[in-house]
């Protein structure tokens, strides 16, 4: 607020007061709650600032751990599809001993049975690198969560 006085009603005389009037407040001393607040807030920060850096490496090791997963199911399926062929291979050496008579029945059936086997273990391994693609997707956000379906092709 300002103001001005003139002590005399003519102008020419130079006896004017003024006044100028303010308002100031001021915690001179608040026991440092503003210190406290400015030190909680820079808390909360560091301390979402800490969980995101946790999050970033909880992501990295989860997309890391299931692209190892990934590489070994698939070293898997193709020693299994390398067995199927050594199987597919063995059963037709023993058909034909067996055809000429130089072999028994009991050899025939166990080299079937390891066909079998060898099969189930490409078909185990096959489902296992299917997995660990979808589990690859999931880890790096690219499932679509739209489509449901989405995670089961393969070849994207």
């Amino acid at each position: 607020m300002a103001d001005t006085y003139l002590y005399e009603d003519n102008p020419a005389v130079d006896e004017a007061s003024w006044r100028v009037f303010g308002v100031v407040r001021k915690d001179l001393y608040n026991g440092g709650r503003v210190k406290g607040r400015v030190d909680a807030a820079v808390a909360r920060a560091e301390a979402v600032r800490f969980r995101a850096e946790s999050l970033q490496h909880q992501i990295r090791a989860e997309v890391h751990a299931a692209y190892t997963q990934l590489q070994d199911s698939i070293t898997r399926f193709e020693l299994a599809k390398g067995n199927v062929d050594i199987a597919r291979k063995n059963v037709g050496l023993i058909t034909d001993r067996y055809g000429e008579g130089r072999t028994i029945l009991i050899d025939l059936l166990q080299a079937e049975r390891a066909l079998v086997d060898a099969r189930n273990e490409e078909l185990a391994a096959a489902q296992a690198m299917l997995i660990s693609i979808a589990a690859l997707r999931l880890a790096d956000g690219s499932i679509d969560a739209s489509a449901p379906d989405s995670y089961l092709t393969v070849g994207q």
